[in-house]
Formats: structure tokens, sequence, C-alpha cells
């Protein structure tokens, strides 16, 4: 606090000083007093000499100079207009008694001497350049410096400029220049670290951020060197950096080293980057060991590989421009012993991504990246092991540094490679390095990166590498090995400094619990919110599974089912269902080449396709008497493949077996899936199996589903399953129909029972006479619809009552239309009637609640379109016959 109120007294009292001398010198110069203007103008610029200034002082004072010395320079120029030589004012100035205030002044008039062409810009430039040695103070010979080069910045005898020929110079001249107060400046900015201290730590950390503070200054000659329109690559090669390169090597300063490095990175073209690359890698390889190289090499390769896609073509083939980085890179660590296994990882890590980017097809460069980086790790893990032994501490693992440079260095290949990493073989042998929460998220990423390149499976070996990689998103972590203490110990040392949120994924329990109640709560759904995504973005992998193969094809999903069935049986729901629908899809190609094969050797069989039925299904009666299920049967040979459709319908019937006891609901659906599919093979063959599935179906209804909604959405399923089949045998069509309808009648609610009930009576009455498997019982299709009347009619104090003999009507109008003989025109004129005194009761009563207006609105609609479609019936043209019996009906 005392140093800032001091440097505030010490800049507020220069600032006046320069105030007052810039007034008096201005006075002069309206009355054309020359040497009182350079007197007042010298006496204001010793004010620049003081000490007591810090660098952030110092600049503000300095600029407030510069914005009086503009005044003087614009007199100076009114003399030379005037007709006075500026020679004589060039030789005037140097008459000023200081050094410091005679300099600014020469740099000022030599501005306007340039300017003006009566001297060469070469020479003056370079009286300028070594009169300026005369000020070896650090920080003011700086400032002095870089005043020079913003006079001169235009002024520079460049390429197209004025000041340029025989006499004026050449490009070289200008950059000579540059690089002698370059290098002047950075001598003195280098200095200012070694000026003696009393108190060494302190005043040293003190130095250092002045020295932070006053880099530009020396910078700013390297983006004054970057803007010479003359400069060409072959130069900048020959004359230009290695004399920069040199000063960088020779300086042994950490903190110069790095930003000048830095500065030439970025203010230099990316032509002459590629033109200068080799003798820029081996300037960093001299570097000093505190200097953060890695940093600098990921500022070239960042460049360069930004400049290769948008320029192709840019970089020639022959400059090898990975080796060179590789090359450089491995010197430094076999000359730098001393660099942690992180920091190797980010080199690799500035690697791989430079490889990616300029060479995106190279898998050669990627996979040596990642092979260099599981070199390291296992280095150093058995060097973690051999001390083990001596001090049994535990096992090796990453800390959070390095754990966040291995995901990076995997992650990045992903979204330009997808499947193209299962061809890198030190990708898994990285991956084992990470945590079991790392991998995850590795994992997941990596199944991202293959949707989105909607890329495809194709082999079995590539399915197996991609499972095992995304293990950890399959299951749970194994438990450890070690006891709890040491479990936690470990886990500390992976999490770091990872914070709360990370150490929570990874312990599911103590950590989130002592947050409170709400934030366990809030944390809770947020795990099951990841949860859910990660294994339905897991389930639709079985979609990029594909192959022309069809027994290649059921073994990927073996594999696939294999490796899901290892998971907690919670993540059956999100994982399984893919299974079994892949699966099914799969049947029917599967059935198709049986098809084809049967119709191939049906000649030679000698036989029809009745008897071949008859055949396969006397088979799979012996085999359920032996026991082993309809789902085992022994399939007839197809020539060239080896998993028929019974295999495929065995695996769903398997898997689904697995589901069932977690998940009945979504069981039971599927169940009835496979049953359709089952029933699509059109074969005799496969009645039992589609049997059996609607038997395992219903089974999970009786024992598992109770909630009344989804009874209903079960039986909806079941009905429409058993309308779709028509290669069920008559007795078993009759038994499951009977069950379903059964299962109607026993709905805990009434109008729940009325519904299905005349839902199920289309069981009864399925397709047209002259179609082939139809199934037509009109006697218990009456019995149905009797039986949905009758508890409508027992909904007395339901709001649904109307609207229930209304739907129950519709289903009558059905099977009238359909030509069912058991309904007839007498049910109908009875129910219309029925309904209609139901309306007259409620409309004396008073129409009910008012509640239930909008309610009523509706059935009165809806009963008003059916009578609507009775009359329309009556008056249609086209089909007399279905006109004269609407007729009979009694509206």
């Amino acid at each position: 606090m005392a140093l800032n109120i001091d440097q505030t007294k010490f800049l507020e009292e220069a600032m006046r000083k320069v105030k007052e001398q810039a007034f008096y010198m201005k006075h002069a110069m309206d009355n054309e007093d020359l040497k009182g203007t350079l007197t007042h103008a010298s006496d204001m610029l010793r004010e620049l000499r003081t000490g007591l200034l810090t660098p952030k002082s110092y600049y503000e004072l300095y600029m407030k100079v510069l914005d009086e010395l503009r005044y003087v320079e614009d007199y100076f120029t009114g003399l030379q207009k005037q007709g006075k030589p500026v020679v004589e004012l060039y030789e005037k100035v140097q008459s000023c008694g200081n050094v410091l205030p005679r300099l600014y002044l020469l740099i000022t008039v030599a501005g306007v001497y340039i300017k003006s062409l009566e001297a060469p810009a070469r020479d003056i430039l370079k009286d300028l350049v070594e009169m300026s040695k005369g000020v070896q103070h650090p920080m003011r010979g700086l400032f002095l410096r870089n005043y020079l080069s913003q006079v001169s910045r235009d002024k520079l005898p460049d390429v197209g400029t004025p000041y340029e020929g025989e006499e004026g110079g050449s490009v070289q001249d200008a950059y000579e220049f540059i690089l002698q107060n370059f290098s002047e400046a950075n001598r003195l900015w280098c200095r200012m670290q070694q000026q003696p201290t009393n108190a060494h730590n302190k005043e040293k950390k003190r130095r250092e951020k002045e020295r932070q503070e006053l880099r530009i200054l020396v910078g700013t000659n390297l983006v004054r060197l970057s803007q010479l329109q003359g400069v060409e690559a072959a130069t900048y090669k020959e004359h230009i950096l290695p004399r920069l390169l040199e000063q960088v090597v020779q300086c042994k300063d950490t903190l110069a080293q790095s930003y000048l490095m830095e500065c030439i990175v970025q203010v230099f073209g990316d032509e002459f980057h590629i033109a200068t690359l080799d003798l820029f890698l081996a300037a960093c390889t001299q570097l000093k060991e505190k200097v953060n190289v890695r940093a600098i090499l990921e500022g070239v390769m960042d460049r360069l590989a930004t400049f290769a896609e948008a320029n192709p073509a840019a970089i020639p083939p022959h400059l090898r421009t990975f080796d060179m980085f590789n090359t450089c890179v491995s010197k430094l660590l076999v000359e730098r012993p001393g660099y942690s296994v992180v920091e190797v990882l980010r080199l690799q890590a500035s690697l791989l991504n430079y490889a990616l980017h300029s060479f995106p097809g190279n898998l050669e460069y990627l996979n040596l990246c990642l092979g260099n980086c599981a070199t390291a790790l296992a280095d150093k893990r058995a060097a973690h092991q051999e001390q083990a032994v001596i001090v049994a501490p535990l096992p090796f693992a990453l800390d959070s540094e390095g754990v966040e440079v291995v995901e990076r260095l995997l992650t990045l290949p992903l979204a330009c490679l997808a499947l193209k990493v299962l061809e890198l073989p030190h990708f898994a042998s990285l991956l084992e390095f990470l945590p079991w929460a790392s991998r995850r998220q590795v994992g997941v990423t990596l199944l991202q990166a293959v949707y989105n390149s909607r890329a495809k499976l194709s082999n079995l070996e590539s399915v197996e590498k991609l499972l095992e990689m995304v293990v950890p998103v399959i299951k749970e972590e194994p438990p450890s090995v070690l006891g709890s203490e040491e479990a936690q110990a470990l886990r500390r040392q992976q999490n770091g400094e990872r914070g709360v949120e990370d150490a929570e994924e990874e312990d599911e329990t103590g950590a989130s619990r002592s947050r409170g109640g709400g934030c366990t709560g809030s944390t809770e759904n947020g795990k099951a919110r990841r949860l859910e995504e990660e294994q339905l973005l897991l389930g639709r992998l079985v979609h990029v599974m594909a192959s022309p193969d069809t027994d290649m094809h059921f073994r990927f999903l073996a594999v696939a089912r294999r490796h899901f069935s290892e998971a907690p049986k919670d993540r059956f729901q999100y994982t399984f269902p893919p299974l079994v629908l892949a699966t099914l899809q799969l049947v029917r190609r599967v059935r198709r080449r049986e098809v084809a094969a049967e119709g191939a050797d049906g000649n030679q069989e000698g036989d029809t396709q009745g008897g071949r039925a008859a055949s396969e299904g006397a088979s799979e009666q012996v085999a359920v008497e032996d026991g082993n299920g309809v789902l085992g049967l022994k399939k007839r040979d197809v020539p060239g493949m080896q998993f028929g459709c019974r295999k495929l319908f065995q695996a769903v019937h398997e898997m689904l077996t697995s589901l069932a006891p977690h998940f009945a609901n979504l069981a039971l659906k599927l169940f009835l899936e496979a049953a359709q599919a089952a029933d699509r093979c059109e074969a005799d063959a496969f009645k039992l199996i589609s049997y059996e599935f609607v038997t395992q179906a219903f089974l999970l209804y009786e024992d598992e589903v109770t909630d009344s909604k989804t009874q209903i959405r079960a039986l909806t399923a079941m009905i429409g399953t058993l309308l779709q089949a028509r290669h069920f045998d008559e007795s078993d069509y009759d038994a499951l129909s009977t069950k379903v309808t059964q299962y109607a009648a026993k709905l805990l609610k009434k109008p729940d029972q009325c519904r299905m009930v005349a839902l199920a009576s289309h069981l009864f009455f399925v397709g047209r006479a002259d179609e082939p498997g139809h199934y037509h019982d009109p006697k218990r299709v009456i019995e149905c619809l009797q039986r949905s009347v009758k508890t409508a009619d027992m909904c007395m104090a339901s709001s649904q009552h109307m609207h229930l003999f209304v739907e129950v009507l519709n289903h009558y109008l059905y099977f009238y239309e359909c030509g069912c003989p058991t309904v007839t025109e007498k049910y109908l004129s009875a129910l219309v009637a029925f309904i209609n005194d139901k309306r007259n009761e409620a409309a004396l009563v008073g129409g009910g609640p008012a509640e239930g207006s909008s309610r009523a609105a509706e059935i009165e609609a809806y009963y008003k379109n059916t009578l609507d479609y009775i009359r329309l019936k009556k008056t249609q043209t086209d089909n007399k016959e279905l006109a004269d019996r609407f007729s009979a009906i009694q509206v």
C-alpha cells in the first residue's frame, strides 16, 4: 500500500513538471524561439531519467511525454518546410547536456530528417541505433529503443517506399537496423534480472514481474521485422532467423527464451515457418530446461496444422514435418530425463493433434504417438512396482493431470477416425491406464463418434475390440482388491483436484450423501439421466453392426449379447430390446434364404410344401415331448448357412427370459413382437414357436402385470398380435383368444371390462370368408358384444356410461357390415332405442353435473356421427345389398 502511495506521488510530481515544461515549450514555439523550445523540451524529457517509478508508472509518464513530442516533431517539420536545413537541427539537438533528453530529441529530428530525403535513411538509422547505446539503464534504454522503433516504422528503406534506393538503402539495411535494435533491447531486458538486490527472493520476484510488464517493448521489434514487405522466405531463413535464434539461445534467460520463441511463432508467416522448421526445432532443443518447450512446439504445430487444413498442398511431401517434430520431441526427452510423465504425455498429445490435422489419413503417425505414451506409462508403472517391493505403496495410478491428458489423447482422434481407431493397436493399451470413470467417458465419446460417422461394423474382430473398449459403459467397476482405506486413498490420488462432482461419479455413496438430502436427490437424478443416456447410446450400437452374411451378422449380435449380459440387471431395459429387435430383423433375411433353399431342392426331395411342413411339425412335437422346448428343435440344413430361424428365435427367447424377471411389461411387448415375427415366417414349422412366445406373454401378464392401465395396454397388444397372426392351428388360436377374453372380463373396473371385451370380440371374426387363414365364430362374437352391453349398463354411476353404449354400438356396426350372421338388425335397432331412452332420461333429470358438460357434448357428437353413418349406408348406391341391410335398422 505504501509503495502504491509513493508511486502515485512520484508520478503526479513528474507529470506536473512535464506539463509545466510543455507549456513553456509551446510558448517558445509560438514565439519561434528554437533555443527556448529545445531547452524546455530537454527539461521535459529530463523527467524520463527518474529511477523512482515502476514500469507501469513509467509507461504512463512515457506516453505523456510522447504526446508532447508530437508537437516538437510538427514544429521541426514546419521549420523544414520554411527552408531551414534539417541537418542544422540534427546537429543542434546534439548539444543538449543530458544523454537521455538529447537522444529523444535526436530521434525526433531524425524522423523529420529521413522524411525530407536530404540524407540517406540508411546512414541516419545506423547513426541512431549506435548512439542509443549511450543509455544503458535497462528500463530507460528499453523505452528509448521503443521510441526509436515507433519513429522509424514508416521510414525504413523497405521495398516500395521512397526511402529505398542506392543511396537511401535496401531492405537489407532495414532488417539490419531492426535486428540491431532488437539485440540491444533484448540485452537490456535480460540485464534487469541481473541487477544486484538485497532481499534476493522478494526482489527477484518483483524484477520478474517488471520484466513481464516490459516484454512487449522487446517483442515490438519482431513485429516490425515481420512487417517488412521485402523480406522473403529465403532471406528470412538465411539472414534473419539464424540471428534471432542466436540471440534467444545465447541470452540464457528462461523468461526471454520463452517469450521470444513465442513471438517468433506468432508474428512471422506460415510459409516462413515451413521453410525454416529445421532451424527452429534445432533451437528448441538448446533452450534452458525450465523453458516450456511444449507450449512453443504446440504453437508451431497448431499454426502449421491450421495452415495445412486450409492449404493442403502448401507443405511439400518431401518435407516430412511430422518426422521433424517427432525427432525434436524424442531428442528433448532423451536430453531432459527430468520431464514428468504428464509433460511427456502433453508433448505426445500436441504431436498427435498435429498429425490428425496435417495428415488425417496416416494411422502410422497416430499409432506412434499413442505407442510412445503407452511406453512412457508402462515404464512409469514398472518403476513404481520396483519401488513397491521396498516400501509397498499403493498401486500405480495417474494423478488428475495425467488422467486429463490421457483422456485428451484418446478422444482427439475419435471425431476424425471413429471406427478406424480400432486399427490403432496402442489405443486400447493406453485406455487401460485410465481409471474406470475416465474410461467410461472415453467409451461414450467413442460411441458418439461411431454414430456420427455413420460407419458400419462389418467384421467380428472390430465388434470384439469396440465392445472391449466400451466395457466401462456396459458394466460397473469391479470391486477393488484393496482394503476400503487403501481404495479411498487410491481414488483420491486419481481424482486429484478434479472437484466434488467428478469424485461423486466414482463414489456413489459417501461423498454424495455428505452434501445433504436435497443435493443428494438432485445428484441421483443426474446420475440416472446420465446412465440412461449412456445405455441408450450403447443400445444403438447393435444397429451399427452389419454384414451381408447372415451367419456373421448373428455372430455380431451374439458377441454384443455376451457383453451386455455382464451388465447389472437394471441396464437390460436399455440394451436387450435393441438386441431382440435386431435379431428379429435378421430373422426375415434368414427366412428368405431358407425359403430360397427349400425352393431350390424341392424337386430333389420329391415332396410338397405341406408334406415338409408336416414333417417338420412332427419333429417339433417330438422335441417338446423330450423336454427341450419348442425353440430347441433341430433345424433343416440349408447349404452355406449355419444359423437358421430357429436358432435366432432361441436366442430371442433366452434374452427375453433374462429380461422378464426385472422388466415384465417390456418383456411382454417383446414376446408379442417375437410371436408376430415367427408367424410371418409363413410356415407350419413356426406355429409352435409363435405359440410359445404368446404363451410366455400371457404368463407374464398373469404373474407380473397388476396396474389397471398397464393391463389395458397389454391386452390391447395381445389382441393386436393375435389379429395379425394367420398361421395358428384353429385349436391353439381358439385357446389364446378365449384366454384374452377371460383376461378382459376380469379387469377391475367395469368400463375397462366393457371396452376390452368388446375389443376382444374381433378375435372371433378375423378375415373374409374367402381369405386363407380366416377364423369365424359368430356365436362368440355376439356373446362378447352382449356382455359388453350388460357391463356398460352396470356403469350407471360412471361418467362414461353413455359413451360406452356408443362405443359398443360401433362394434355392432362393424360386425354387421362385415356380415357376421349373429349380429342382426334386431340387436342394432334395440341398442339404438336403448341409447335414445337413456338420453331422454338424462334430459329429464337435468343433464348431469356442470363439469361434465364438455364431455357430454363430445358423447353427443360421437353418437350423432354414428347415426349419420347408418343413414349414409342406407342411401349407398354402389352396394345395394348393404344398403338394404342397413335400411332395416331403425334409427
